[in-house]
């Protein structure tokens, strides 16, 4: 028996040698493939994390922004209402003179050369 299986490995020994070295090449490309295809995936991994912190970073500023800039709104609006009234205060306390009559009265009257 141990005859039989000298002579097989006798004929068969390149054979079997180049088999392993096929199954080790084969190995080393699937885990150099595998290793490349993950070093990709990291990298866009690590692309799109940042840019989502980045996102991130923006959207907290924007809430922050967006509620101080409707706050200023909210107070240029109540000035401008406080504006008016006190113009229009102003205007009913202080009329103009007959000579300022408002249209094409009025612009008559400037043009005329007539000072308020």
């Amino acid at each position: 028996m141990i005859a039989r299986i000298t002579a097989w490995l006798g004929a068969w020994k390149y054979t079997l040698i180049a088999c392993v070295l096929l199954a080790l090449s084969l190995y080393t490309n699937y885990w150099q493939f595998k290793r490349a295809i993950t070093a990709n995936l990291r990298a866009d991994n690590k692309a799109l994390t940042e840019t989502l912190d980045a996102v991130n970073v923006i959207a907290k500023q924007a809430a922050i922004d967006g509620r101080a800039n409707l706050d200023e709104l909210a107070r240029i609006a109540e000035r401008g209402r406080t504006t008016r009234i006190v113009y229009r205060q102003a205007a009913v306390a202080a009329p103009l003179p007959a000579q300022c009559a408002p249209g094409a009265a009025r612009m008559d009257a400037v043009s005329a050369g007539v000072k308020p």
